[in-house]
């Protein structure tokens, strides 16, 4: 329902909207932050099981000791998902922005407007920009489209968001600028350009 719609328009559908949805299709009015409180319960398992590559927060470190900005961007279909990650795993000190598709006016990516929201944000061109991601259709493509580089990050592991359309294989705006294999390669990557 929701996330269908949020691929076709780009524009995210939150599981608290969704939710809402639901309980006033079936008419019950939820109480002022039942849904919410719900969410959160909802996602605990997932946030519980999170962690980090262990080259993660040590390639943050490298980029702010070399005065690169870091941010995140992310497709979440809840407003405060990211933010507990990032401060979960302990991102959160090292970035600037942290926004999520949930966060008004929602854009998804790969739409280039939440990239050049990024760009406006650190008043900066962006081909001065290089986005890291692993997901090809949103990471890559966003980024180009937005005038930014892109750095694949692709740890081998083949997961299905990683893999390019067979139609879309030999198109540029599909292929990253660079692919490393572990984040601590991104330092290098970007001081090369």
């Amino acid at each position: 329902m929701g996330w269908k719609r949020a691929e076709e328009t780009l524009i995210e559908c939150t599981v608290e909207d969704a939710l809402a949805q639901m309980l006033e299709q079936i008419g019950i009015t939820a109480r002022d932050g039942v849904v919410t409180r719900a969410v959160e319960i909802y996602f605990a398992p997932a946030e519980n099981s999170w962690h980090a590559y262990p080259d993660a927060v040590a390639t943050l470190q490298t980029l702010r000791a070399r005065d690169y900005r870091v941010g995140a961007i992310s497709n979440a279909d809840d407003v405060g998902i990211v933010h507990r990650a990032c401060a979960r795993l302990e991102f959160a000190p090292y970035l600037d922005p942290i926004r999520s598709s949930a966060e008004e006016p929602r854009w998804r990516k790969p739409d280039p407007k939440i990239f050049q929201w990024a760009a406006k944000l650190w008043n900066l061109p962006p081909r001065e920009i290089a986005y890291v991601g692993d997901a090809p259709r949103y990471d890559i493509v966003g980024a180009h489209r937005a005038g930014m580089r892109a750095i694949l990050i692709d740890r081998g592991d083949n997961a299905a968001w990683q893999k390019i359309p067979d139609d879309k294989v030999n198109d540029p705006e599909w292929q990253a600028d660079a692919v490393v294999e572990e984040l601590t390669e991104v330092p290098t990557t970007v001081s090369s350009w």
